[in-house]
């Protein structure tokens, strides 16, 4: 679950870091963070590691979701996916969002916090990982495009980092 999570956003840390010999190397610190300060009472819901809006539709089925990449285990917390979601949405794509949508993402993310018997701070380390994971993704997809840009994502990805773990 969490573990594998944290393991694959230190991944793409170290993928990107390289580039950027003039910033921290911060995926040791979310590597050694304790995985037991994120678990709450052992539920799990769904959790997948590229939960995008690229990878989603809406269909007259119902909505369905397309290239999970291979995981040990899909069980886990979806607060990371829906702060991943909501972090491309923002703060990559910069789409104008509306004040309802803000309300739900809040409602929905506490109704998964307590389901997963976790504490509202632990909820919001879930949502920021996800914010970690697709900063770094996207830092990663503009290293040879779009070098400034993939930088200022690696910034945030840090500056989540140390959020985190403080």
């Amino acid at each position: 679950g969490m573990a594998e999570y944290i393991a694959q956003t230190a991944d793409w840390l170290d993928k990107i870091a390289p580039h950027f010999p003039d910033l921290p190397s911060v995926s040791l610190l979310i590597t050694n963070m304790p995985v037991d300060r994120l678990v709450g009472s052992g539920k799990s819901t769904l959790m997948l590691l590229d939960f995008t809006p690229d990878n989603t539709f809406l269909t007259p089925q119902g909505v369905k979701f397309i290239d999970p990449w291979p995981q040990s285990t899909y069980q886990g917390s979806f607060l990371p996916s829906i702060g991943q979601f909501d972090t491309l949405l923002r703060r990559v794509y910069d789409i104008k969002i509306d004040p309802e949508y803000d309300a739900m993402r809040n409602q929905v993310a506490n109704a998964l916090a307590r389901h997963l018997g976790l504490t509202s701070e632990q909820g919001a380390a879930h949502l920021r990982l996800g914010a970690i994971l697709q900063y770094a993704l996207s830092a990663f997809v503009r290293l040879e495009d779009d070098e400034n840009q993939a930088r200022q994502y690696y910034e945030q990805a840090l500056s989540e980092v140390k959020k985190l773990v403080s």
